[in-house]
């Protein structure tokens, strides 16, 4: 009996079950690593662990401590006296310190805690010297996050009833779609607790009510994680409706229904106008109204009993939210200020934040998403179509005395968890940020309408041909040639995306020497300004500086904080925090001032380019600006050097560079005195460096820029050779073939350093090339073999033209060989 039992077990098994799911397995593993690998820059990765630091040693609250210019913590009798009479009113009955408890104001970090978690994850030793970051513990904590994403995809997929092996490939599928958004940030918290609570709206589903309550602990988790929580609470209303509506008689059902849904399209056609979504968005209303009503018996439903449960774990779950938050209330209704708000659209202005589809946005990659979006319409399409076909197929069945466990059932639809398919698929269209959890959303969906159309299809066909309605098992040969199709696919992928991450992350790093991790690769972390930072933190600078916005956080965390207060030194004029620590006059004024002003606008409107007098008018500009707003220094990525703001700095006498590397570049103002004393601290050795080749860098600089006489100018030149010999790079390359070239008397003497770096360049490039920094000393031979080619006298010999054209066509080639090969 056992051994027929047994038996009976493995012919009821769901094909491509049991061992051949090694290979799904192994699939989603491979997919989920492979997500993981995708190159995005890390903004708010160094902002997360500054704040983090700043929580850990100070606590949680919302005075804000990187920048002049964010928000201040309250609220205080005069912003009270701006708020509505109602507000007003009830902090006149429970008085200003209750409301700053339960409803603070000033930097809201709805991420607080991750913050907290990447800055303890990272140990101390791995960037203790100030110049290097070598720990990759926030890398293993994004392949730990994406492999619970994709095992609850998985999961939330078989208890749809789908396939194994189908639920695998569309598990693969969704973190696929979302690749190119998955980065080191909070938001990774939000993508995997989205699956998590899609499980469990599953699992209430499909298994017992009592699931539901597993939400107030996640939600707990995920509003101190991250923002994105607010997802949860949305997603929730469509669920408890239509499963109320499932669970009314048909006349209840029609008028909720009716009375919810079309005034919820009346909203968003008149806000979005008549598009595409619009118009499925009013098909899929009345294909709903039509199912509610007429097929109400195929819909899924939770009961009534369901219902009372899902309503009082979502008010437990929002009181618990207030309750155990540090912002309590205002960590609910700042989410709604800055995206519903009126400033809300300026603030989306931001990249990630663009449609899907605004195919020019640099951000991200929507193809995924549209192929996914496709799939998704023409398998609803089809499994409508199917569907219906096949229905006669249930009254042509014979009769049989009793029904049998394996005969076919016309599919239940699952009303509330398509709805939140479709919704999370809008909010990607309308903003490209959301294209991961669309991913995950949707992927079960279309695999759970795939297998339907299977299974109605397969039992059809054994209706004509063996007068049963049933699923027929799938034939051996079949499953075989699945099986091996998929192990085939592990090995491709598995093979292929493992050489590819050999030589993404493990072999030579061609950017930089030094910060060369698997951390620094993947979040572009080695154009940050790790000696910039070091140089601010020995020098002791103080007041207020002006940088790119991306670039505060990090050199918040740059820096040393005052040990009572939290506060660091060199404050921000902004950061990419964004509207939880800033307003929207702030972003503007940082935008008006970085795009150098009133006569860069006249100069785009009448189409012409920027002459000299330009710049000196830009550069007068910029620096009343910046006395406007006390700021004294200013520091810029390389990226920026060659835009008006930075050019316009260059040109005023007002503003010099004290600090110089690879990437970045700092002005200061020498009318100031810390500027003052900063500048003369290079002549007389005051001002510290935080390593030789940036002293001898701005050494050059400054001996060929402002000391006088033939010695000094070759004293200049000597600094410019050691700095290149500590460092052949493109920085210090050109304070040689520039700066110093200005000058007649020092030209004989950078020809033959040149000629002598570009022949030594060309004996060892087959060794450097397999050597972390090549890229620098590449352009280094490149940017001196062009010095040389325009040399008269290389002019008139056709063989020394040949050789350094070919040199600069062979360091071309290997730059976009390189560029090619090292980004993923």
């Amino acid at each position: 009996m056992k051994i027929e039992n047994r038996k009976s077990k493995i012919e009821n098994r769901p094909a491509l079950s049991g061992w051949p799911m090694i290979f799904g397995w192994l699939a989603m593993s491979i997919f989920a690593f492979h997500a993981c690998t995708h190159m995005v820059a890390a903004g708010d990765t160094w902002v997360a662990m500054a704040c983090g630091r700043h929580f850990v040693n100070h606590g949680v609250d919302t005075v804000e401590p990187f920048s002049a210019n964010s928000h201040k913590a309250g609220p205080t009798e005069e912003e009270i006296k701006t708020w509505p009479k109602w507000a007003q009113w009830i902090t006149n009955t429970v008085g200003i310190e209750t409301v700053k408890k339960w409803h603070p104001t000033g930097w809201v970090n709805q991420n607080w805690l991750t913050h907290v978690i990447f800055h303890l994850l990272v140990p101390k030793s791995s960037y203790a010297d100030g110049t290097s970051f070598t720990s990759n513990a926030l890398v293993y904590w994004k392949f730990v996050i994406y492999i619970v994403t994709i095992v609850c995809v998985y999961y939330t997929g078989k208890l749809l009833g789908i396939n194994p092996a189908l639920c695998a490939i569309f598990s693969c599928f969704a973190l696929f779609v979302g690749r190119s958004f998955l980065d080191v940030r909070p938001a990774g918290f939000s993508n995997m607790l989205v699956a998590a609570f899609l499980l469990i709206l599953v699992l209430t589903t499909y298994r017992n009510v009592l699931y539901i309550w597993l939400i107030v602990p996640i939600m707990v988790f995920w509003c101190n994680v991250h923002g994105g929580y607010i997802y949860a609470f949305i997603m929730l209303i469509p669920f408890i409706g239509f499963h109320l509506m499932t669970a009314l008689s048909k006349k209840w059902t029609a008028i909720l229904y009716n009375i919810t849904a079309w005034p919820v399209f009346y909203l968003a056609a008149s806000k979005a106008g008549f598009t595409m979504v619009i118009l499925l968005f009013f098909f899929m209303i009345i294909i709903f109204d039509i199912a509610l009503i007429f097929s109400k018996k195929n819909l899924v439903s939770i009961g009534l009993k369901g219902v009372y449960h899902s309503i009082a774990a979502y008010i437990v779950t929002f009181i618990a939210v207030v309750l155990f938050n540090p912002f309590h209330l205002t960590n609910l209704t700042h989410t709604f200020i800055i995206s519903a708000s009126k400033n809300a659209e300026r603030w989306r202005d931001v990249h990630e934040w663009h449609p899907a589809f605004a195919w020019d946005n640099p951000v991200g990659t929507a193809v995924p998403f549209l192929v996914m979006l496709i799939i998704a319409l023409v398998m609803l399409a089809l499994w409508g179509i199917i569907l219906i076909a096949t229905s006669r197929s249930f009254h042509q069945r014979p009769k049989h005395k009793s029904y049998t466990s394996d005969e076919y059932d016309w599919p239940k639809i699952d009303l509330a968890i398509m709805t939140i398919a479709a919704l999370t698929i809008y909010m990607a269209i309308r903003s490209r940020r959301f294209i991961p959890i669309a991913g995950i959303a949707a992927c079960p969906i279309i695999a759970m309408l795939i297998d339907q159309i299977i299974r109605a299809i397969s039992a059809t066909r054994n209706l004509g041909k063996h007068h049963r309605l049933t699923v027929p098992p799938m034939p051996k040969n079949i499953q075989f040639f699945f099986t091996a199709l998929g192990a085939a696919a592990v090995l491709f992928f598995g093979i292929w995306w493992g050489l590819k991450f050999k030589s993404v992350y493990l072999d030579p790093w061609p950017s930089d020497p030094k910060l060369t991790s698997i951390f620094m690769r993947m979040t572009a972390s080695d154009a940050k300004p790790f000696y910039a930072g070091k140089f601010i933190k020995m020098n002791k600078l103080k007041g207020k500086m002006f940088n790119y916005w991306t670039e505060g956080g990090f050199i918040a965390w740059a820096q040393q904080p005052d040990p009572n207060t939290g506060k660091t030194p060199l404050q921000l004029f902004m950061d990419g925090r964004a509207q939880a620590a800033y307003n929207r006059k702030t972003f503007d004024l940082w935008t008006g001032i970085i795009s150098g002003g009133p006569t860069i606008r006249e100069a785009q409107v009448r189409k012409r380019a920027l002459t000299s007098d330009d710049y000196i008018e830009i550069s007068k500009w910029i620096g009343k600006q910046l006395k406007k707003y006390d700021v004294w220094a200013v520091l810029m990525p390389a990226a920026q050097f060659d835009k008006p703001f930075v050019k316009g700095l260059d040109y005023s006498p007002n503003w010099q560079v004290v600090y110089l590397d690879n990437k970045q570049k700092l002005f200061v103002d020498i009318t100031t005195p810390q500027g003052k004393t900063l500048f003369d601290g290079v002549f007389n050795g005051k001002t510290l460096f935080p390593d030789d080749f940036t002293k001898y860098l701005i050494k050059a600089r400054f001996w060929l820029l402002f000391a006088e006489g033939q010695n000094a100018k070759r004293q200049g030149l000597d600094f410019a050779f050691n700095a290149f010999n500590l460092n052949p790079s493109p920085t210090s390359i050109m304070q040689i073939v520039v700066t110093a070239a200005n000058f007649a008397e020092l030209r004989p003497h950078i020809e033959n350093f040149c000629k002598n770096y570009v022949d030594t360049f060309a004996k060892h490039n087959d060794d450097w090339i397999k050597q972390d920094g090549y890229r620098l000393k590449s352009e280094a031979a490149r940017i001196a073999s062009i010095y040389l080619l325009n040399l008269r006298k290389v002019q008139s010999n056709n063989e020394l033209r040949k050789f350094y054209s070919a040199q600069v066509k062979q360091c071309l080639d290997e730059r976009t060989r390189v560029y090619n090969s090292k980004r993923w």
